[in-house]
């Protein structure tokens, strides 16, 4: 009987791993409210009250983001501990290839420990995470096993070429603008394939066989997606305001010029904005070729390349973009650890040092300080929340002209609106929704908000239709706010 033995090296990387993030993400419990945007949650949490995504409920993402929040909503109705709950087992998975990668170049345990936590570091510290509710987290082990497998197996396994089409699947109907990191890995394997010495038979064999599998993995994730939106009648929903939307309203048209200046412009300011992480980048892309052999090193350059141009395709740039590029930064930190430690003997002491140093560094330039185990009571979601249900045992509301801000959440609302908040996309019809909701008293309540100090614009059905109940202001993160509720007259 073979006995699997307990690697406590890793472990111990994972568990340091597991806390950087929680003392970083704002979804974590050590962060009483996130205050960054609920959309995932609340349109999960609809979907599984009955909602049709996009028919019934507009957001810009693909359905199992959504899908992923419904284990999260019966873990916690009024917060974000269930989403934590399983974002810590998808970062324990990245903390494991992390891990696997690194001991795969390197063949030491100790420094395999010391790349994990130092990619925690670099990876959880960065303004790029936003709040960690974004879909760039939650990807991160798809593209982590995607390197593990490049660099273990290259292109020689077939079982590989299913399950990362099983994980293209997976983020088509995620982000599909993600996918520029499988372009960059399908479009070397054909390069590779069709330069071989071998028989021209067998690279063709060889080829067709390998895009089979990768084509069946996507296969089996796409089919069962297409089907929900069939039984719902929303496949045209499904193309508008997913496929056809993420083309046409993010960033301006698609012109050569454009492109250039968009992508000339995205480097320029995370330059200024994230250099650190920006000299990792550069730093791995060059680390690549010191590391790992040719071919593996021109797959990996291949997928940063492609991810880079069809992420920042638009010239669009929010904070968050940035973070689909942090996997890659794992190759900078083995190159750099290997070179600082090929001197000395690395201690178990020094890597306690390192871990704990890690998560000092972790809380004292944590993304977000202020929501750090702050108080919720009188936070205007928490006070709007109990006005509310002071006045209606189920009521609903309208979180109008910004991006959901928990209000949903707190109060444990399911929208019977449409365009139930602002995205980050102008889509037609959906500033209309929100008026006609106003102007129809379709909800109890509407919540606005304004950039604190400045006077409210408001619209004369709102005036009209609902009262001022109570306004709050608080911080966004490093802005200020003042939050309005309304009840209907």
């Amino acid at each position: 009987m073979r006995v699997m033995k307990v690697n406590g090296y890793k472990i111990s990387a994972g568990l340091v791993f597991l806390l950087a993030f929680s003392l970083c993400a704002t979804t974590s419990v050590l962060y009483p409210f996130c205050d960054e945007s609920h959309c995932f949650f609340t349109v999960g949490k609809a979907i599984l009250h009955g909602r049709v995504l996009y028919k019934d409920i507009l957001e810009c993402k693909g359905l199992l983001i959504y899908l992923l929040q419904i284990p999260a909503y019966w873990i916690s109705h009024r917060d974000s501990s269930g989403v934590f709950m399983i974002q810590l087992v998808l970062m324990a998975i990245s903390a494991h290839y992390i891990f696997e990668i690194a001991d795969n170049i390197l063949h030491s345990n100790k420094k395999s420990f010391l790349v994990t936590v130092l990619f925690a570091l670099f990876a959880f510290t960065t303004k790029s995470i936003a709040s960690a509710q974004i879909v760039e987290v939650d990807l991160l082990p798809c593209f982590l096993y995607t390197f593990y497998s490049l660099i273990k197996y290259g292109y020689n396994h077939r079982s590989v070429f299913l399950v990362n089409g099983i994980l293209s699947g997976i983020i088509f109907w995620i982000k599909y603008s993600l996918l520029g990191f499988y372009v960059g890995y399908v479009l070397f394997f054909v390069v590779v394939s069709l330069t071989r010495k071998d028989d021209s038979r067998v690279r063709l064999k060889k080829l067709l066989a390998g895009l089979l599998l990768y084509g069946l993995g996507i296969v089996l994730v796409t089919l069962p997606c297409i089907g929900y939106f069939a039984a719902n009648s929303a496949l045209n929903e499904l193309w508008n305001y997913y496929i056809a939307a993420n083309v046409n309203n993010y960033g301006s048209a698609i012109t050569p010029a454009g492109v250039i200046a968009g992508y000339a412009a995205v480097i320029k300011t995370n330059i200024i904005h994230e250099p650190l992480l920006t000299l990792l980048l550069v730093l791995s892309i060059y680390s690549l070729f010191k590391l790992l052999d040719l071919a593996k090193a021109l797959a990996v350059t291949f997928c940063f390349l492609f991810s880079f141009l069809i992420v920042f395709l638009h010239g669009k740039m929010f904070d968050y973009y940035y973070y689909a590029l942090v996997p890659f930064i794992v190759f900078a930190l083995i190159w750099i650890v290997d070179r600082l430690t090929s001197r000395f003997e690395v201690k178990r002491l020094s890597l306690a040092a390192a871990g704990l140093s890690v998560l000092f560094l972790c809380f004292v330039f944590k993304p977000f300080p202020r929501g750090f185990l702050r108080e919720t009571e009188e936070l205007a979601q928490y006070r709007f929340s109990e006005y509310m249900h002071s006045v209606k045992e189920t009521p609903t509301a309208l979180n109008y002209g910004f991006l959901d801000a928990g209000f949903y959440t707190v109060a444990d609302i399911v929208p019977n609106t449409w365009a139930f908040c602002r995205i980050n996309q102008d889509v037609p019809g959906a500033l209309d929704d929100q008026r006609h909701a106003i102007r129809d008293k379709k909800v109890d309540f509407v919540i606005t908000r304004i950039p604190y100090g400045k006077e409210p614009r408001l619209l004369n059905l709102l005036k009209k239709n609902y009262s001022l109940v109570e306004s709050v202001s608080q911080y966004l993160n490093d802005d200020m706010y003042t939050y309005y509720l309304y009840e209907v007259k």
